[in-house]
């Protein structure tokens, strides 16, 4: 077969049968092909399975029909015959329509700014700063960059939505300024955290400021007199902060009960 350059849109799906003679004749496969830039990685998994493997190659066939697509499998061989099908997740452009997307739910969300990053996860937002979520991913992301992020739709221990991601590219430049409220608004109502007021932040990259107190290796106690104390982790020592008046940039998050 001649070989020609792949030119997929970006983040779709194919779902393929395997061809007799290679192996694995009779098997059904999803398969998806994600493109960062001009380079393509594919992944595939057995139907009716949730563990997605990373191909070893993508290669568009041109004597086949349009469209058509070999994936190079560590398992051996060819998947011959691959045909695009419809799109399995569901492809969004803004933080803020996760909202109304059931948990379980494979998601592709695109071009969003990364506004913040640690260890095995990163966050994302909006740019008009009206939702943000977090992303458990085991690779680096530059904060201040955009990401295209497929995953799936999750909630941590602590009640808060995340994205449990299979494939992360980034592109482009976007830096988002923290959003500055008394304590007493950090994290929000609308199934934000026990007892929030106003808008909902869980995601967002917020500052605030009060008198620190009860320093810990994880962090500090802060309260800015309007009735809420809230959690700041900050790993290392801390005991620099106590009783000072100090400033806090940070992510808006669930703590263990719902707590801030």
């Amino acid at each position: 077969a001649s070989h020609a350059p792949i030119t997929p849109t970006k983040n779709r799906t194919v779902v393929p049968v395997a061809r007799a003679g290679h192996g694995h004749a009779g098997v059904w496969y999803d398969v998806r092909v994600v493109l960062n830039g001009t380079v393509a990685t594919g992944y595939w998994r057995e139907r009716g399975t949730s563990t997605w493997t990373q191909m070893g190659s993508v290669e568009a066939y041109s004597d086949y029909a349009p469209n058509f697509v070999g994936i190079g499998a560590e398992r051996g061989g060819y998947l011959d015959n691959v045909g695009f099908g419809p799109a399995s997740a569901v492809t969004l452009t803004s933080v803020s329509s996760l909202r109304d997307v059931a948990k379980g739910t494979e998601v592709t969300l695109q071009g969003v700014p990364v506004s913040a990053a640690f260890g095995g996860e990163f966050y994302v937002e909006d740019d008009n700063r009206t939702a943000g979520i977090g992303v458990l991913y085991a690779g680096s992301v530059p904060v201040g960059t955009r990401a295209t992020i497929w995953g799936t739709l999750t909630t941590s221990a602590d009640g808060e939505r995340m994205i449990q991601a299979i494939d992360v590219s980034t592109g482009g430049m976007f830096e988002i300024a923290p959003l500055g409220v008394t304590n007493k608004s950090m994290g929000g109502g609308q199934v934000g955290v026990t007892g929030g007021v106003g808008v909902n932040t869980i995601g967002l990259l917020m500052r605030t400021t009060g008198r620190a107190a009860n320093p810990t290796a994880n962090g500090f106690m802060l309260d800015d007199g309007s009735g809420v104390a809230l959690t700041v982790a900050n790993a290392g020592d801390n005991s620099g902060y106590d009783g000072a008046y100090v400033a806090v940039t940070g992510i808006s998050s669930i703590g263990p009960g719902g707590a801030r």
